[in-house]
């Protein structure tokens, strides 16, 4: 399926758009239709992500970052379709579907109950990935090196602090989890967001089809045998 296909003039998108629907080509069809609204979203993406001026308000600065990563996988789904691997292209529906549901979750709580949110996990995810780096790094160079690790190692403070703070901010996600509704939890599910904002059939739809694509799927495995 081409991915050279110039949808910027009226005249010739209705021609395509008739010719496909005489042919009953469905998929030729809702490629187009997606190649079109890339192109529109291009425009407000452009103009919701550049040139932003500096505001207190997290949330929306989020929303605007959630809404360009979401027009970035849809141009990059259309190329990975256009070149014949449309079952890579699914992996790239987890996340976004993951992140509107989020996003609709964000909107329904209190404002200042949102931004707090957004504060807290930020934080608790940056500590978790500086937690990642400072347990893999040390053993690589151990395996690689084939030095013992000292007994002394400064890694290992550094774990106990990273540990320290991880476990303060998961009590205060869910302390604020009890007092927003999605109980003794840090994070609330992507099922329960989606049951608190009446996006149930996008998660049991979109997010279950597409969450198959980002594990390790024996189904798709057969269907390639």
């Amino acid at each position: 399926m081409s991915s050279d296909i110039n949808w910027t003039r009226r005249e010739d998108t209705l021609e395509k758009v008739s010719g496909l629907l005489e042919e009953g080509n469905t998929d030729a069809l809702l490629f187009g239709a997606a190649q079109m609204l890339s192109q529109i979203f291009d425009k407000f993406t452009s103009r919701i992500g550049n040139n932003v001026e500096y505001t207190h308000f997290y949330v929306d600065l989020i929303v605007r970052c959630i809404g360009v990563k979401a027009h970035e996988s849809l141009s990059a789904i259309i190329e990975l379709v256009s070149s014949g691997k449309s079952y890579s292209a699914m992996a790239l529906l987890r996340p976004m579907c993951e992140e509107f549901i989020f996003l609709s979750f964000m909107k329904s709580i209190p404002e200042e109950g949102a931004e707090e949110y957004l504060y807290l996990k930020g934080d608790f995810e940056i500590l978790q990935g500086l937690k990642a780096r400072h347990e893999f790094f040390p053993r690589v160079a151990q395996m690689f090196s084939f030095d013992a690790v000292p007994e002394d190692d400064p890694d290992s403070i550094s774990i106990n602090k990273l540990n320290s703070r991880i476990s303060s901010k998961k009590k205060q996600l869910k302390e604020l989890g009890k007092k927003l509704g999605w109980g003794d939890r840090p994070i609330p599910s992507a099922k329960s967001m989606a049951e608190a904002t009446n996006n149930v059939p996008v998660y049991d739809f979109f997010y279950h089809a597409s969450s198959s694509a980002v594990h390790a799927s024996l189904h798709h495995h057969l269907r390639m045998v």
